[in-house]
């Protein structure tokens, strides 16, 4: 609370960097919920808000003036901007964040803008390049799911010639992938790909060392039960600001562990299954929710 307090009274002093960072850390609701969640409903606006109207209004509103980050974080909630604050976001280093909005694009048909965005940036990570890979497969004007094509790269696919030239791996391609837990229960490929590979994800990897510090005997079922369950698949753990706060000290920082645990649904919810697959991870992922959220 003493953070988020300090925070809120520097945006409120118009500090840009505080305003944005605020503001992005009020969108991710893992990040804040719990110590806000118990707050009266005035007094949690007032933390993570500026005034204006009965919920307050994002402190982006303010730091787009004269902040151009602020102003491209804005317009990518509004598919009507096309690729330009995507490029903008990639451009300013906010990279999981420009390639989240370049996946909505491709998720909405605009295939075309979505490569103008990937095009306009040079040294994006090799989860850019399966996303680019992925592209090429999508006529002009159609979505992912026209005729079976799917935008998640190589759910079920091997490495190619192409990714063996761009240094590209499994893990990188299952960057994209959503597994659930039923590809767990039913076996088959996609349950061995998950098992075999998910630990290795590099943007999973503070689920990763959960699992390899409190399950080393089972890391990869555990790692790869924690990912089906997200919500969010690409980057669920990036910092909420790059700029401000880059992932590596962000996932070496203290917090990162309750942070993980928070970002996962309630796992009391899914019942004996899930200690089924894997009994470590339910036991130790259902206790340090227990104390964290």
């Amino acid at each position: 609370m003493g953070a988020l307090s300090q925070l809120a009274e520097l945006a409120r002093q118009d500090n840009r960097a505080a305003q944005i960072f605020l503001a992005r850390v009020a969108e991710e609701t893992h990040l804040h919920a719990h110590v806000t969640g118990s707050l009266p409903r005035a007094e949690r606006v007032a933390l993570l808000r500026q005034p204006g109207g009965l919920s307050g209004k994002s402190w982006l509103k303010t730091a787009q003036v004269d902040v151009p980050l602020a102003l491209a974080l804005l317009q990518s909630k509004n598919i009507r901007e096309r690729e330009g604050p995507a490029i903008a976001l990639l451009t300013f280093g906010e990279i999981t964040l420009g390639l989240r909005t370049t996946n909505v694009l491709i998720q909405n048909g605009f295939a075309d803008e979505a490569s103008n965005a990937l095009l306009s940036v040079e040294d994006l990570p090799k989860d850019a390049i399966v996303l680019a890979d992925s592209l090429r497969r999508i006529p002009s004007g159609r979505t992912p799911n026209y005729a079976g094509v799917s935008i998640l790269p190589g759910k079920y696919r091997s490495i190619n010639a192409s990714d063996i030239e761009n240094g590209i791996t499994a893990e990188d391609r299952l960057s994209w992938v959503q597994f659930f837990p039923r590809d767990l229960w039913e076996g088959g490929r996609g349950a061995e790909i998950a098992i075999s590979h998910t630990i290795n994800v590099p943007s999973l990897q503070p689920l990763a060392q959960f699992c390899r510090r409190n399950c080393s005997e089972s890391a990869d079922r555990c790692t790869a039960l924690g990912a089906s369950v997200l919500s969010t698949s690409y980057h669920p753990f990036s910092s909420p600001l790059e700029n401000l706060l880059s992932n590596e000290d962000y996932w070496a920082s203290p917090r990162i562990e309750a942070d993980v645990a928070r970002r996962l649904p309630d796992l009391t919810k899914y019942g004996p299954w899930l200690r089924g697959f894997d009994a470590c991870f339910g036991d130790e992922m259902t206790g340090l929710q227990a104390r964290v959220r």
